[in-house]
């Protein structure tokens, strides 16, 4: 029963003998391990890709939303709820369309003192990555730790707080007389 056992010992240990010192098939193997890498590189452009999108995306409905409730604001008074409420709409109207559905948006947190000329809003966003995970467990960590992408975004804007007044200094003797009508009718 020895001799058996030894046998088939012997023989495995020529088989891995063998197998050790053949170089035939290393290619594949190389070609199979670099594979693996090419995907999860190419799935963390993709991840990254989805990130800048989403960034642009935010960034956009916030400037936007800023310089809308700016230009209001220099010709209304407003509370700093109807500031924060008129962000929020017009972020959440510019925002909606132009990001995933999986993809978590912040509310905007507004900067601004009555009676100032600047507003300030930031925002965030956070959303899954498909790919990127991968990379946690080809290193034998969670998936966990490269799950989420987190972008942010802020904008300001400077706006006149005075209105101007024009006043128009007109000759109505002679020749202008006749044309004081048209004057004062293009002026309204």
């Amino acid at each position: 029963m020895v001799g058996i056992t030894m046998g088939y010992f012997k023989q495995f240990s020529d088989l891995f003998k063998k197998f050790n010192r053949s170089e035939d098939g290393m290619v594949a193997v190389l070609v199979a391990v670099l594979m693996v890498l090419m995907i999860v590189f190419a799935g963390m452009a993709i991840d990254f890709g989805m990130g800048f999108n989403t960034r642009r995306a935010v960034n956009q409905a916030l400037d936007a939303a800023v310089l809308a409730v700016a230009n209001k604001l220099s010709t209304t008074d407003m509370s700093k709820a109807e500031v924060q409420a008129m962000i929020e709409e017009y972020f959440e109207a510019n925002i909606k369309d132009s990001i995933g559905e999986d993809v978590e948006v912040t509310k905007p947190i507004v900067k601004y003192e009555i009676g100032g000329d600047t507003i300030s809003a930031s925002a965030s966003a956070k959303l899954s990555n498909s790919f990127s995970p991968m990379i946690g467990l080809l290193t034998g960590g969670s998936s966990d730790e490269t799950s989420d992408l987190a972008v942010g975004s802020s904008s300001t804007a400077r706006f006149p707080r005075s209105n101007v007044e024009v006043s128009v200094i007109v000759d109505v003797t002679g020749s202008m007389r006749s044309h004081i009508g048209a004057l004062k009718k293009s002026f309204n």
